[in-house]
């Protein structure tokens, strides 16, 4: 927005919890007469980073297994294990 410099400008925001990325079109607006309300598409994106290794390791006798080590970073809206089985 472009204000004068001695001009005040106020905003509303409506913040909430989703999955995944929901478009303009689907947000659930409570009043669609409202031109004052703007909806915007959302993208629900908690994991920051994700770091894997595959590391070969031995069960017994057998060494054809493979162990997956993962670092997973959130925002700390969920943690990593969280993360992980959504």
């Amino acid at each position: 927005a472009h204000c004068a410099a001695d001009a005040d400008l106020e905003i509303e925001l409506r913040v909430g919890r989703g999955r995944g990325y929901v478009p303009s079109e689907e947000q659930n607006v409570d009043n669609e007469d409202d031109v004052s309300l703007i909806p915007i598409d959302a993208i629900y994106t908690p994991i920051k980073q994700v770091q894997y290794d595959v590391e070969n390791v031995r069960v017994g006798q057998r060494t054809d297994y493979e162990k997956l080590i993962m670092n997973v970073t959130t925002d700390g809206s969920i943690n990593a294990k969280e993360a992980l089985t959504i």
